[in-house]
């Protein structure tokens, strides 16, 4: 499944949703790179990334979306789950949690 993450970066997927968009999952902004994930919920969640209509190797590319999928989902079901009350407030470090910059 080693192949799966250089995929991600080269292929094209459709993540058409509300506008046409055809670009590879994996974005690279000089050296940093975004990972356009879909969040886990009914099964229809993940429809909005398939294989190209241009797909080169459509076969391939189904099942790079398969195990990309697959990936997400199972590390939604293993995270941590925070429960708030009325009243609670959560602070998140926009800068660190989400981009993943300065981390490590």
């Amino acid at each position: 499944t080693r192949w799966v993450v250089t995929a991600l970066e080269h292929r094209p997927v459709n993540q058409t949703s509300r506008l046409p968009s055809v670009t590879p999952v994996l974005l690279r902004a000089g050296a940093r790179r975004a990972l356009r994930c879909r969040l886990p919920g009914p099964p229809s969640a993940f429809m909005a990334q398939r294989v190209s209509e241009e797909s080169e190797d459509p076969k391939q590319d189904a099942q790079m979306l398969e195990i990309y999928h697959q990936s997400i989902q199972k590390a939604a079901d293993a995270a941590q789950r925070i429960y708030l009350r009325p009243g609670d407030a959560l602070v998140v470090d926009n800068y660190r949690s989400f981009p993943g910059k300065g981390c490590c």
